[in-house]
């Protein structure tokens, strides 16, 4: 199960609102979008880790529920992200470094509570990665006054 993210104008998250078939197009880079694409907006699996740390930190937060707008999960999910959510991620991400977030790894707690493709020690360098990538692509979304699509699929 994977999560990416890819940056839109409000225009093109609108006609996409409609329009599944673009929505996929946008993910998949298939129409360029109207706006720099910036930092890569891939979260990967490494989804379910992060939210792990998120929740362990005190910001909870769920990927699959912070949408604006459901555009389409017949096959998989793909969510509307409008420039006010974009603005509060980034906001919300840019006031925990992962330093901050890294002291609420712990690979044991992280198996005994299942999460999604994480719970091993070489989990921490993984987890930053992604991470850091996130913060920076809500950052540079927030700073254009991007919206997003998210698409989750598997």
């Amino acid at each position: 199960m994977y999560i990416d993210f890819v940056k839109v104008t409000p225009a093109e998250l609108e006609r996409a609102s409609d329009d599944p078939e673009l929505a996929a197009a946008l993910i998949g880079a298939e129409v360029d979008s109207e706006v720099d694409s910036g930092p890569s907006g891939e979260v990967g699996k490494a989804w379910a880790g992060i939210e792990y740390l998120l929740d362990e930190a005190g910001y909870g937060f769920e990927f699959l529920m912070e949408g604006d707008r459901i555009i389409d999960e017949d096959m998989y999910c793909v969510d509307g992200w409008w420039p006010g959510l974009v603005s509060e991620v980034a906001a919300r991400l840019e006031d925990l470094p992962w330093e901050r977030l890294s002291a609420h790894f712990d690979a044991a707690a992280m198996r005994a509570a299942k999460v999604y493709a994480c719970g091993a020690e070489g989990d921490r360098e993984f987890l930053e990665e992604y991470y850091v990538m996130m913060r920076a692509f809500f950052k540079d979304a927030a700073a254009s006054g991007a919206a997003a699509i998210m698409e989750f699929s598997g």
